[in-house]
């Protein structure tokens, strides 16, 4: 703790933003995570043997969540550079 205080000039309060921002942007990149897992998951799903069809439905609902879902990683990637990089 005491290298974080001697870099901050002993302004540590300066890190609450940057930090509080890069976490939101590091958990908002989870989700796309998940949803590539469930979208690989209906895939082999479809091809392991058991004859159920391939759902494309819910492949498409995926993808269609995943298009609109990009837009807020901009905002929180914007948000977390611009506290990280402009905040300084």
């Amino acid at each position: 703790m005491n290298a974080i205080k001697n870099i901050t000039i002993g302004h540590t309060e300066r890190l609450y933003k940057p930090v509080g921002y890069t976490m939101l942007a590091n958990l908002v990149n989870i989700i796309p995570f998940c949803l590539s897992i469930e979208a690989v998951r209906i895939i082999f799903a479809a091809f392991d043997g058991s004859g159920r069809p391939l759902d494309t439905a819910r492949l498409w609902c995926i993808f269609g969540i995943l298009a609109v879902y990009m837009l807020v990683m901009a905002l929180a990637e914007r948000a977390s550079y611009r506290a990280n990089f402009r905040g300084a």
